[in-house]
């Protein structure tokens, strides 16, 4: 039994460091943008002058562009019909911005409203350097792929007041997505693809939350 600790530890050391955020490198949306050191579970946070969120009731998720990552569309870009990616991007988006809107409203006092006219903030997400390690075809792939190998994202996030566009605020976290199972062979297809994605969107949306809640910028619900 001996034999296999310093095995078994290495891997929790590994399952612990994949579940934290990296420092993403990105570029800033707006020049007024500062850094702050107070990023939550992000790997970035800034702010526009440095200073505090304005509190708000009411937001808009605009829908999400998806840029897979270049080390994707080189490795794999050639066993996918243009309609495979644009049916990716359609779904990683659709899926983020379910995330989002879920996410604002679960226990806190923020409203998602229909139209940025509606809202206080306008919430303009970005799915960066999406990669997908196993294939995410409309047939089962040929192979199996473990599961707790699932990819890796960047989320790309700006807050943005609805009259003059100016950007509040900008999140920005790469995130590994795992399954957090070990030596699991699952069959990949697009749908366990999506789910594991999913559970980190999910993730970030509670991240995001959670930090507005701490800064007083969203109130949660008696």
């Amino acid at each position: 039994m001996r034999r296999f600790a310093p095995l078994t530890l290495t891997l929790l050391v590994l399952l612990a460091l994949s579940a934290c955020s990296t420092t993403p490198s990105y570029d800033k949306a707006d020049a007024s943008l500062q850094a702050t050191n107070e990023t939550g579970n992000f790997g970035a946070v800034l702010l526009r002058h440095g200073e505090p969120l304005p509190t708000f009731t009411r937001v808009y998720v605009e829908e999400v562009p998806v840029e897979l990552s270049r080390q994707w569309l080189s490795s794999h870009r050639s066993n996918y019909s243009r309609s495979d990616v644009e049916r990716i991007e359609r779904d990683y988006g659709e899926r983020l911005r379910t995330a989002l809107r879920n996410g604002l409203t679960d226990q806190t006092e923020v409203e998602v409203v229909d139209s940025a006219d509606e809202a206080d903030v306008v919430l303009r997400p970005h799915l960066r350097k999406l990669n997908i390690y196993a294939p995410d075809l409309m047939q089962p792939a040929t192979r199996y792929y473990y599961s707790d190998q699932m990819g890796n994202a960047t989320l790309d996030l700006y807050l943005v007041h609805p009259r003059n566009g100016n950007v509040l605020a900008q999140f920005v976290d790469h995130r590994e997505v795992r399954a957090g199972i070990i030596f699991r062979g699952e069959r990949a297809t697009r749908g366990t693809n999506l789910r594991y994605f999913g559970r980190t969107m999910d993730r970030w949306a509670f991240d995001f939350v959670d930090y507005l809640m701490l800064t007083g910028t969203i109130e949660h619900t008696d």
